[in-house]
């Protein structure tokens, strides 16, 4: 039985010796495979931090830049509406100011032909009475 407790002990001490070196190779491991320390880890936190700070800081002031763009874009579209119903009514008023310069022309044309009627008319009223005349001293 002498033997069985030495290997009994022999045991332990090979589980006490192998989990010493389990210990202490967990952390020459973790070096070797770049697995980090917790110093390590809360330094890199804290420089997140920093920079998920700066990144809210510079998104809230995107969002306000954003902000007074659409309001300038609404002032913008306002202005387009102005100038859009003044195109409106600038056309209308041009179609307006062609049918004026059509009917002036006719008007202008119709009065040329009513001239020339009067011109005529006296020279054709003589002309009238030269002929009732001719036929009333032709008939005595």
């Amino acid at each position: 039985m002498n033997q069985g407790k030495k290997c009994t002990t022999i045991s332990k001490i090979a589980a006490v010796i192998i989990l010493s070196m389990f210990a202490v190779g967990c952390t020459t491991i973790a070096r070797w495979m770049k697995v980090p320390s917790q110093e390590y880890v809360d330094e890199r936190f804290s420089q997140l931090e920093g920079q998920f700070g700066e990144v809210t800081s510079e998104t809230g002031q995107i969002r306000q830049e954003i902000n007074q763009v659409q309001e300038e874009v609404g002032q913008i579209r306002g202005s387009v509406d102005e100038v859009s119903a003044t195109a409106d009514k600038l056309e209308e008023l041009l179609v307006s100011f062609q049918e004026t310069m059509r009917t002036t022309d006719e008007l202008s044309r119709l009065a040329g032909v009513l001239e020339e009627r009067l011109n005529d008319l006296p020279k054709e009223t003589i002309r009238q009475l030269v002929d009732i005349l001719q036929a009333y001293l032709g008939t005595n």
